[in-house]
């Protein structure tokens, strides 16, 4: 392996390689296409498991995937002692994972709130950490005390904190100074064909699981008669219910998970983006991950449940049904008028935009 024009970049995660592509596999890919050499590190596997051929491999070059070992699984990391056990066990792990040892041009990339350890494998290298869920509020015990102790230490041996959201740079100021990191248009933007009458479809594109406001869903459906809502995506069994329920709305249809360049967008006006509210994990997002792939094809956004998401005229955040409904109705209306300003939010976020992001971090004195 050679090295590559900025050395090695280093990303610590808790997903697995194959899993459902998250904002760590769109980092990894965003640095390896731009001419980076990349180590994934997945999420780790227990000390006790045999080693599968799932655990080390090269995706292409400059991209290889690794994955250490651990003790604990990190909701059972309840107090220090625990923490400090584990950390011995996945420190190890990791520098013997690491090809040649670690290197003084080397830089690391961490999406983990737990790994305050990493200053001690990468004494002198930058250190850029990205947090990109509210780890405390997703805590299981003791109201989160532990995770915001390891969050704290994570951040204060960070040369560079980003957060994908406004109220997680308010909570993590009290320890560093955080920036704001969004994710990116996949393509650039993609004008829709000038056809005002074959707009006459909502679209939903997402994993549909408990979050899902399917009570939301059926009120749209039921005071929009002529509009269909498309229903794209894998779904959690436990809600299949809720989709025999939907089901029985003549306007509602389910779809199977397809990419989204594979769906007909022609006859779309808006896609929704409609979760609960008093979802605490959801309240902080800002901007989820598939916003700016359907921005880029064109079609408004409109939300529930997220009362912290970016305000943009091409994005309408509801908090009731009148008022989602009410947002649908404008963008059926203004489907074309709104597309330049969509095509200019498209075209600020772009991925070379948040590849300078992130380059500008780790060459900085």
């Amino acid at each position: 392996m050679s090295a590559r024009k900025n050395g090695r970049i280093f990303i610590f995660t808790r997903s697995g390689w194959n899993e459902q592509p998250r904002l760590r596999h769109q980092v990894a890919k965003l640095l390896a296409e731009a001419g980076e050499e990349v180590h994934f590190f997945q999420g780790s596997r227990y000390v006790w498991k045999k080693i599968s051929p799932l655990d080390d491999f090269k995706i292409s070059d400059g991209l290889y995937v690794h994955r250490s070992a651990q003790l604990l699984h990190l909701q059972l990391r309840v107090n220090s002692i625990l923490g400090f056990i584990n950390e011995v066990v996945e420190k190890k792990s990791i520098k013997k994972s690491i090809p040649g040892g670690v290197q003084s041009s080397d830089v690391v990339i961490n999406f983990n709130y737990d790994f305050g350890f990493l200053r001690k494998l990468f004494v002198n290298n930058k250190i850029i950490t990205i947090i990109n869920d509210d780890f405390v509020a997703q805590a299981k015990f003791f109201k989160g005390s532990h995770v915001r102790a390891s969050l704290r230490r994570t951040c204060e041996i960070s040369n560079e904190v980003l957060a994908v959201s406004y109220p997680l740079i308010e909570q993590l100021k009290k320890w560093c100074k955080p920036k704001l990191f969004l994710p990116w248009a996949d393509v650039p933007y993609i004008a829709p064909a000038l056809s005002a009458p074959s707009k006459r479809a909502v679209l939903l594109w997402a994993y549909i699981d408990v979050r899902i406001d399917f009570n939301l869903l059926r009120e749209v459906a039921k005071a929009l008669p002529d509009s269909e809502l498309h229903i794209y995506g894998d779904h959690f069994w436990k809600i299949e219910p809720e989709i025999k329920k939907a089901m029985a709305i003549p306007n509602i249809f389910f779809r199977p998970a397809s990419r989204l360049d594979d769906i007909d967008l022609s006859v779309y006006y808006a896609a929704v983006i409609p979760y609960k509210s008093g979802v605490a994990d959801i309240e902080a997002v800002t901007l989820s991950n598939k916003s700016f792939q359907l921005l880029a094809r064109g079609l408004p956004l409109v939300t529930s449940g997220m009362p912290s998401f970016l305000q943009h005229p091409s994005i309408r955040n509801t908090a009731t049904t009148d008022s989602f409904i009410a947002a649908l109705n404008k963008f059926r209306e203004e489907f074309f008028d709104v597309q330049p300003s969509i095509a200019n939010l498209v075209q600020e976020n772009q991925s070379s935009a948040r590849y300078e992001q992130l380059k500008k971090m780790w060459i900085s004195a």
